[in-house]
């Protein structure tokens, strides 16, 4: 392949022009074709969409797609695809997470749009497969890096980076077509919106000639800050703090539990979608082998998967690059199990505590990885809001976004409209009073040996398919080894927020959990309606004062029914079984404080 400034070097991009959608918008330019990585370990499948006419400098939309996915999952082609329009027409509509957010609604509204398969996937060809990865060690084995680095800041995001820089330089395109490195906009979902994050903080760079380069706007969706305590939470994150930046004060915290479940379903996409089927770095397999087997984590291979996650997956704790802030729209699901709200939340926390007046808006609602709904409807909303963004902070175009921090209540079943919707300027402002409701019957022991038998129906993997994005409801069985008391209300409630569990524990060995189910108990059907749930690892053996949230929610209780709180200590498949065998924990002084919704915050029925 040919350096990027080799003397009349082909551009590796080929453009062809693409008819209107039955008369909807003007047709564009799609430009495809293999670049290769900086590293020249791989060559990535790229895409450029462009207006149908122009040379620019056109402003430009990054999207970076989920884990497994590819270039096409925010691509429209052409007129066979029947999400192929740009605009809601009465007769044509988009439907899902496409609709007025894809290559051809921005290309046709006068955006370049940059598509690209992530390192390692699919139809991407490895060039090299003796350079190694940089997270590679020889007892970890073979470690190509043209295979997946799972959101690396020294590889996926270069190779972002590299791909923009070179638009900007004209070489990916013929030389008449530019971008402008000031006006470049990335959206990511999930995978892809971790690297968005991690692109809010290495913001500013150089292209290959030399241009500098701004991410002027970014929308991470449902995605992480803390990869760590995305996928390893030990229930010291809250909504109310601004968490230590520091890594080596983080490290210090005791390691969580794994989302077992979740975290063995990424491990077989990243197999199955990988460029070689079945085969990841051999650092990652030997991090997996290694965090699905039982604590403690003190060995030197968790360690060190422990120690990259915060250092070079995880946005939080990265320092931002420069005095540039680049305005956030942030979206995550309060029924998204792996990736909740706090992910945004405690990155919101120290940006407003950085610069009260920091440009970023957050969005929660039903949306996300299972158990969330996405109601199409409820996508659309957020795509309005991604439209204004780019719009405003790319182009000039239309009002400045109103600051706002907005909560969507959960509405259960599909064919349900979507839930109300709060709004405030800042997340405090979205709270009303906390509820205290004691939980004195919470008093006995817990035990590791627990058989639940809603354990798989609570499982998000569980039933993947038709019933994998729904609400789940169990009948009220409490499992021997489990405790659960119920508090009946006399009024109607909404619970805005994380809630607050508190109690007092002795576990019988060290490194045990407490794990909390809330549930919504419907009296006339004796069935209950799991609402949030949350995770603690107790510190040691001995007698402990134990404070954490749950994930939280945006959830109304109607009058006459009641909340029921319910521990364990063995949450698995959610969750990782407990590794030290039989044991227990007693448990006295158990509370709940549940945050409300603020009565101003309320803008739609």
């Amino acid at each position: 392949l040919a350096a990027p400034n080799a003397v009349g070097a082909k551009p590796p991009l080929r453009c062809k022009t693409k008819p209107a959608a039955a008369g909807v918008g003007a047709g564009f330019r799609l430009c495809t074709g293999y670049v290769a990585t900086q590293d020249h370990s791989e060559s990535l499948d790229v895409d450029v969409t462009l207006p149908k006419k122009g040379s620019g400098p056109f402003p430009l939309v990054v999207y970076l797609h989920g884990l497994g996915g590819s270039k096409t999952d925010f691509e429209l082609k052409d007129a066979s695809d029947p999400n192929y329009v740009a605009a809601r027409d009465g007769s044509l509509q988009s439907t899902g997470d496409r609709f007025e957010n894809n290559n051809y609604w921005f290309a046709s509204r006068g955006y370049a749009v940059l598509t690209y398969t992530a390192r390692g996937f699919q139809n991407d060809k490895c060039l090299d497969s003796s350079i190694q990865s940089t997270d590679g060690k020889a007892e970890y084995g073979d470690s190509p890096a043209c295979l997946p680095q799972l959101d690396n800041v020294n590889y996926e995001v270069k190779d972002t980076q590299y791909l923009i820089g070179r638009l900007v330089d004209r070489s990916l395109l013929s030389s008449d077509v530019g971008v402008s490195p000031r006006k470049v906009g990335v959206e990511g979902i999930s995978y892809g919106g971790g690297q968005t994050w991690m692109l809010t903080r290495v913001n500013s760079w150089k292209s290959p000639k030399g241009t500098k380069v701004r991410v002027g706007a970014a929308v991470p969706i449902i995605s992480w800050t803390d990869l760590l305590d995305a996928l390893v939470p030990n229930g010291r994150a809250r909504d109310d703090t601004v968490p230590t930046t520091d890594v080596a004060q983080r490290e210090t915290q005791p390691v969580g539990v794994l989302k077992r479940s979740f975290v063995g379903g990424f491990h077989s996409v990243l197999q199955v979608k990988s460029q070689s089927v079945g085969t990841i770095p051999g650092y990652l397999e030997s991090w997996y082998n290694r965090l699905t087997q039982p604590e403690p984590y003190t060995d030197a291979v968790s360690q060190d998967a422990i120690h990259k996650l915060l250092t070079e997956r995880s946005a939080y704790f990265l320092p931002r690059k420069g005095s540039f802030e680049t305005p956030i729209y942030a979206i995550n699901g309060w029924t998204d199990m792996i990736f909740p709200p706090v992910q945004s939340i405690q990155m919101y926390n120290r940006l407003r505590s950085e610069d009260p007046n920091y440009p970023i808006n957050l969005y929660f609602g039903d949306t996300g990885h299972s158990m969330s709904q996405n109601k199409t409807d409820e996508l659309a909303y957020e795509n309005a809001n991604i439209n204004k963004w780019f719009d405003f902070y790319l182009r000039g175009k239309g009002g400045k976004p109103a600051t706002t921090v907005e909560s969507r209540s959960l509405a259960c079943g599909l064919s349900t409209p979507m839930g109300t919707l709060y709004s405030a300027s800042t997340y405090q402002d979205l709270h009303g009073t906390s509820v205290a409701m004691p939980m004195g019957s919470l008093t006995g022991s817990l035990s590791t040996a627990a058989n639940d038998s809603h354990s798989n129906e609570l499982d998000p993997i569980q039933g993947i398919g038709q019933n994998s994005n729904r609400c789940r409801s169990t009948n009220l069985t409490v499992a021997i080894g489990n405790l659960a008391q119920d508090q009946s209300l006399t009024a109607p409630m909404t619970m805005l927020g994380m809630p607050e569990v508190t109690l007092d524990a002795t576990p019988s060995a060290a490194n045990m959990y407490v794990a909390a189910h809330l549930f919504d108990v419907d009296p006339a059907t004796g069935q209950q309606t799991l609402v949030t749930r949350g995770v603690y690892r107790l510190a040691a053996a001995g007698a402990q004062h134990v404070v954490f949230q749950l994930f939280g929610n945006t959830y109304d209780f109607a009058q006459g029914h009641s909340l029921k709180l319910e521990l364990t200590a063995n949450d698995d498949p959610s969750f990782l079984h407990y590794g030290g065998g039989s044991g227990t924990i007693d448990i006295t002084n158990v509370s709940l404080s549940v945050p409300t919704a603020a009565a101003i915050a309320k803008v739609t029925p």
